[in-house]
């Protein structure tokens, strides 16, 4: 989908704030407002010049975290929040961090724009209410000088910017160019695989044990967890919890939604069922310990009541088979993120659709040279978070007392400057 929202030949993009609510500590992941004040009213400004366009590249607003009572109900798992319960998290997120609006505001008024792109955590954009406030607690700006971009992504002049979360299975929205379902009680946000996992399981699993939501890569959540009931740092209750899930909500959704025409039946959540998903996460678990984990688990399962209510579009965006080792219960929290997005670009970057290609979503930095030869302009980016990472991969099933012993020495934020041209020309700056 050809865009024409840019004005003008600089671009300054960023992804991944997850900006919160500071009056629900446990989950608020951002503290860095004096660097996005810094960010726009000196960075951008000296190393870009005025005037310059900054993309927010999705997951500007951790909409999941603020007030995560509002995403409990009976109605059906694809169902988020109403209009009116999206509001409500915004004013908290916009209240708890002023200068982080009052700097978009004053960037605007400067002479520059800003478009802003919807991730996984924040479609509520799509809200009227939502979109209106937000336009407000900028100043009132007309467009284009603040556009919210309503197709999810940038693609103009030899560039392409999208959040990503399409290519992962299970942070994917069948309405994404207008996620809003009609609920039994109304029109409600859709909600995803992910998202249903934040909602149920995720943000009280961060609330006790804050380490958590700075594990890399997400897949290994699941693990840690697991590995960390076997050493006395987690309860069973949220061990069991997470079993629950993925043995009440991962291979139905498999089968719901991932196969579409093809349907799998999951099998009951049975004793045996919840033992083999125990035994994938935390195999050698002591007999007595792996049953009382299972029983529990069983009393944790989410209900399915209301499922018959939704609908799915069925098919994703490319095809993934019911013997991909990343299809299963566990799969379902991996990194099938980085492979979708990779094939995106090769498409887009093979085509001569673009040339340069930007992403956020997975938090990992990226700056790869397409391989075209060492010539060519071609390169994909990903402008990672503002949230802190421990990356974890290659570790044998770390603990949370492990991870916690991790010396964090600072996080680095990067902005992905562009220089529109023919080539367009992009590289990673320091904020």
């Amino acid at each position: 989908m050809t865009t024409s929202v840019l004005l003008h030949p600089r671009l300054a993009v960023i992804s991944d704030l997850h900006v919160g609510d500071p009056e629900t500590p446990e989950l608020e992941d951002f503290d860095r407002d004096d660097d996005f004040v810094r960010l726009l009213s000196v960075e951008i400004p000296r190393q870009l010049g005025t005037p310059t366009t900054l993309v927010i590249n999705g997951d500007f607003i951790d909409f999941p975290q603020v007030l995560p009572a509002l995403s409990r109900h009976d109605l059906g798992d694809v169902y988020g929040t109403t209009e009116a319960e999206s509001l409500r998290r915004f004013e908290r997120a916009r209240d708890g961090h002023p200068r982080v609006f009052q700097a978009l505001a004053d960037f605007i008024r400067a002479g520059n724009q800003v478009c802003l792109l919807p991730g996984n955590h924040d479609p509520d954009y799509h809200w009227p209410s939502v979109e209106a406030a937000l336009r407000t607690a900028l100043g009132n700006p007309r467009a284009p000088h603040f556009m919210f971009i309503v197709g999810g992504e940038i693609h103009e002049r030899g560039i392409h910017i999208e959040h990503g979360n399409q290519y992962s299975y299970d942070n994917r929205f069948d309405h994404w160019d207008r996620p809003i379902l009609d609920a039994p009680d109304g029109p409600r946000l859709e909600r995803p695989w992910g998202t249903l996992f934040m909602d149920l399981v995720y943000n009280d699993a961060e609330a006790a044990h804050r380490t958590l939501n700075r594990i890399y890569p997400h897949g290994a959540l699941a693990a840690v967890v697991a590995r960390s009931f076997v050493s006395g740092q987690v309860s069973l209750s949220l061990f069991a919890r997470v079993v629950g899930f993925m043995l009440g909500k991962g291979k139905r959704f498999i089968g719901k939604r991932l196969l579409g025409n093809y349907p799998v039946e999951a099998g009951p959540p049975t004793l045996a069922a919840a033992c083999a998903v125990i035994d994938e996460l935390a195999p050698g678990l002591p007999g007595d310990q792996r049953e009382a984990v299972a029983r529990a688990a069983l009393q944790h399962l989410p209900s399915d009541d209301a499922d018959a209510k939704a609908s799915s579009s069925g098919l994703l965006g490319w095809n993934v088979g019911p013997d991909d080792p990343d299809v299963s219960a566990m799969g379902l929290l991996g990194r099938t993120d980085e492979r979708g997005m990779d094939r995106r670009a090769r498409d887009l970057l093979g085509r001569g659709d673009a040339t340069i290609v930007a992403f956020g979503h997975t938090h990992l930095l990226v700056d790869a040279q397409a391989p075209y030869g060492k010539d060519d302009p071609r390169r994909v980016f990903n402008t990672g978070s503002w949230v802190p990472q421990l990356d974890v991969t290659g570790l044998p099933r770390p603990t949370l007392d492990e991870l916690d012993r991790v010396q964090y020495t600072g996080h680095e934020l990067r902005f992905l400057a562009i220089e529109l041209g023919d080539p367009p020309r992009a590289r990673l700056l320091t904020v």
